[in-house]
């Protein structure tokens, strides 16, 4: 009668482990590394971790302190245009000082949600500051720019051919927004539609869309309230300009909540101020306005 067999041995065959470099006392065998668990899925780089109070708070406190800040401004004697009494050679000049109000303002805006965001210890991915991928990011910027502005084009050509009164409508929005802009050299209007895209970007994408969204719990709210909130400040421009404003603005949020980025909606943001800027520069030296521009509306 044969014996029983021994049960097979549980140990790994040394010539099939993994050799790793020690130094220079050659090679030592170990067991291959256990998998390791599934790792959580990525959390979200524009999640708000605060209170809604306290996030209703920053948002009241640093909306209301900047706009606060830019009506104040508008008091500003050097600042201000002619009133709509003067002469006519007058009232059409405007405050050559006004690009470096926008340029306060704007610095003012960065600082105060740079500082709420430290304040509370937010990454600045909360705020925008990142890119999976910076070409793809640019040329969306680009490309939502590009397709926004050829959908105002075919928007406003059907308008005008379905009531030709429209025209007039449309008209007056450009001579008011003419009117309100100082000469500004090519350099200039580069110069001030970066900074413009960065802060205004910064302070109603960055900084407010991932509040509201905290306070609402939606992303479809918070870009609906963000983009009426950002059109209305923009009444100064008229009826049909706010509403424009307000489906780019609607562009420019789902952008930036899809991308979880900054820079496709700066690029975007910039890149449309500054044909708006060229074109109208170029409009009004070739169709002058003698309209006279509003004395407090010096942040166009």
């Amino acid at each position: 009668m044969q014996p029983p067999e021994p049960p097979p041995s549980t140990e790994r065959d040394p010539s099939q482990a993994r050799p790793v470099q020690i130094g220079s006392a050659g090679q030592v065998p170990f067991a291959p590394e256990l998998p390791r668990a599934r790792p959580a899925g990525r959390s979200d780089p524009l999640a708000i971790g605060e209170r809604r109070l306290h996030v209703a708070i920053d948002v009241l406190l640093v909306l209301g302190l900047f706009i606060v800040l830019v009506v104040a401004i508008g008091f500003v004697p050097p600042l201000q245009n002619p009133p709509p009494t003067a002469p006519t050679d007058e009232a059409t000049q405007r405050s050559p000082l006004q690009p470096l109000a926008v340029v306060f303002t704007g610095g003012v805006a960065v600082l105060l949600v740079l500082g709420a965001a430290r304040v509370h210890r937010q990454p600045w991915a909360t705020l925008g500051f990142r890119s999976a991928n910076v070409l793809l990011d640019v040329g969306l910027g680009v490309a939502a720019c590009l397709g926004f502005l050829v959908c105002l084009v075919a928007a406003t050509t059907a308008l005008w051919l379905a009531d030709p009164a429209m025209f007039e409508v449309i008209q007056e929005s450009g001579d008011r927004l003419q009117a309100m802009l100082p000469p500004m050299s090519p350099v200039t209007i580069l110069l001030l539609s970066a900074w413009v895209g960065v802060h205004e970007e910064l302070l109603f994408r960055g900084f407010l869309l991932p509040r509201l969204r905290r306070l609402f719990g939606s992303w479809t709210a918070a870009v609906v309230a963000g983009s009426v909130f950002f059109a209305l400040l923009h009444g100064y421009e008229g009826a049909i300009a706010v509403v424009a404003i307000f489906f780019l603005s609607l562009v420019l949020s789902v952008l930036f909540v899809w991308r979880r980025s900054l820079l496709p909606v700066v690029v975007g943001h910039f890149l449309f101020d500054l044909l708006q800027l060229t074109l109208l520069q170029m409009r009004s030296r070739m169709f002058p306005s003698d309209s006279p521009a509003p004395a407090w509306a010096w942040w166009s």
